[in-house]
C-alpha cells in the first residue's frame, strides 16, 4: 500500500511539474509585438482550434501571408474558409513539415504555400521560435525542428534544446512580460487577421520601388533557396500534394530579389505546379502603389491594399478550385461568421467610401 501511494505521489508531482513547466514556457516565450494584436504566434496557435475537416484551405508562409491575406474579409465576400498557418519570417524550409501539419486535421484542404522568403539565404532562431514554440509536440514537429537547425546560423542558436524547451532562451524575459503574456492563450476570434496600428493607419508611396524595378529579370536562388524549393516539390512529388504557389507584389526596390521570383516560379511551373505570381499584375488586383503599403521597402500592405488582395484571391480560389459559400448558419462555421462580424466592425473606421459602398466590407455585412 504504501509503495502505491509513493508511486501516485510520484505521478501526481511529476504531472504538476509538467503543467507548471507549460504555463511558463507559454507565458515566457517571445510572441513578437502586442501592437494591438500584431503576435507573430497565435496565427500558429489558433489552427489547431479549427474543426476538422473544414477548411477550404490552408495559406503557409511569412508575413507576406498575414500582411496580405485577410480571412474574415474572405469569408464575407466569398464564404470560404482559409486559414493563414503564417509567422514572420517563416522559413521556407519548414514548407513540407507544416504541410504535414495541416494534413493531421484538414487533409481535405487546399496548400496555398507564398514562396516570397525563397529568397532568405538562412534560418535565424528567432524565427523558428516564433514558427514552433506553439505547434504540439510530435514526431513531424522534431523533425522540423532538426531540419532547421541544421539548415540555421549555429551561432545564433547554439543549442537545439532551445527550441524544445524554449525556457531555455526566453527564461530572462520576467522585466519585458505584460498582461498580454498571461493571456497569450485566449483566443482573438479573427482567423489569424491584421489589427495592429500601422496596418490600419499607415500609407506609404512605393512607387519609386516599382521604377526602378525590371519585371521580367532572372536570377538564380541562392543555394539555400534552391535546397529548400527542390525538397518542397520533392515532397509535393511524393505526396501528391494539391498545392498552389503565391508570389505577392513586393516593391521594395531589390531588383534582384524580384528576379529570384520568377526563377523560382520558372522551375516550379517546369515540374508541373501552379504559380500564381501576382508582381506583375498591380492593375488586375487594384493596388495603389501610392497608398497600399505599410513600410517602405514595400513587404507589406496596409489595410486598403490587404482589401484589394484578399478579394482577388478569393475570386481566384473560387473560379479555379470551385470553392462554394459556406455562409448561411451552418454550425460548424459559427465561428466564421463571428469572426467576419467582428473584423468588419473593427475596420469599418478605418475605410475609405469607396470600400464602404462596395457592401462587402461594411460592418454588419456578415
Amino acid at each position: 500500500m504504501r509503495t502505491l501511494y509513493k508511486i501516485v505521489k510520484t505521478a501526481v508531482f511529476t504531472l504538476l511539474l509538467i503543467i507548471l513547466f507549460r504555463v511558463f514556457t507559454n507565458i515566457l516565450i517571445n510572441k513578437g509585438t502586442f501592437d494591438e494584436g500584431n503576435q507573430y504566434q497565435l496565427r500558429m496557435k489558433e489552427f489547431y482550434d479549427e474543426v476538422p475537416g473544414t477548411l477550404d484551405a490552408v495559406y503557409i508562409g511569412a508575413s507576406h501571408v498575414y500582411t496580405y491575406w485577410q480571412a474574415p474579409i474572405a469569408w464575407n465576400s466569398d464564404g470560404i474558409a482559409v486559414f493563414p498557418f503564417s509567422s514572420g519570417s517563416q522559413p521556407v524550409t519548414a514548407i513540407p513539415f507544416l504541410i504535414e501539419e495541416v494534413k493531421k486535421t484538414q487533409p481535405q484542404a487546399l496548400i496555398i504555400v507564398n514562396i516570397n522568403q525563397i529568397t532568405a539565404t538562412d534560418t535565424d532562431a528567432n524565427t523558428v521560435h516564433w514558427l514552433a514554440d506553439t505547434i504540439p509536440f510530435s514526431k513531424n514537429k522534431w523533425n522540423m525542428i532538426k531540419s532547421l537547425y541544421e539548415t540555421g546560423d549555429g551561432d545564433d542558436a547554439p543549442d537545439i534544446l532551445e527550441y524544445f524547451f524554449p525556457m531555455i532562451r526566453f527564461h530572462s524575459r520576467w522585466n519585458e512580460l505584460t498582461k498580454q503574456d498571461i493571456h497569450f492563450n485566449q483566443s482573438d476570434g479573427l482567423k489569424g487577421a491584421c489589427y495592429f496600428s500601422d496596418f490600419f493607419k499607415k500609407e506609404v508611396d512605393v512607387s519609386q520601388n516599382y521604377e526602378k524595378v525590371d519585371l521580367n529579370k532572372r536570377v538564380s536562388l541562392s543555394q539555400y533557396g534552391c535546397v529548400a524549393l527542390e525538397n518542397i516539390l520533392n515532397y509535393c512529388d511524393a505526396e501528391k500534394v494539391n498545392i498552389l504557389f503565391v508570389i505577392v507584389p513586393q516593391f521594395t526596390g531589390d531588383e534582384r530579389r524580384t528576379a529570384q521570383y520568377n526563377s523560382a516560379q520558372d522551375y516550379i511551373e517546369s515540374r508541373g505546379y501552379t504559380v500564381l505570381n501576382l508582381t506583375q499584375q498591380t492593375g488586375d488586383l487594384g493596388l495603389d502603389i501610392t497608398q497600399d503599403y505599410l513600410d517602405l521597402v514595400g513587404k507589406h500592405l496596409n489595410i486598403h491594399g490587404a482589401i484589394k488582395f484578399t478579394n482577388y484571391l478569393a475570386d481566384y480560389l473560387v473560379d479555379h478550385y470551385g470553392f462554394e459559400n459556406k455562409r448561411g448558419g451552418n454550425p460548424m462555421y459559427a465561428s466564421w461568421d463571428e469572426a467576419g462580424h467582428l473584423y468588419s466592425e473593427m475596420i469599418e473606421p478605418y475605410l475609405t467610401k469607396g470600400e464602404l459602398d462596395y457592401g462587402e466590407y461594411g460592418a454588419g455585412d456578415s
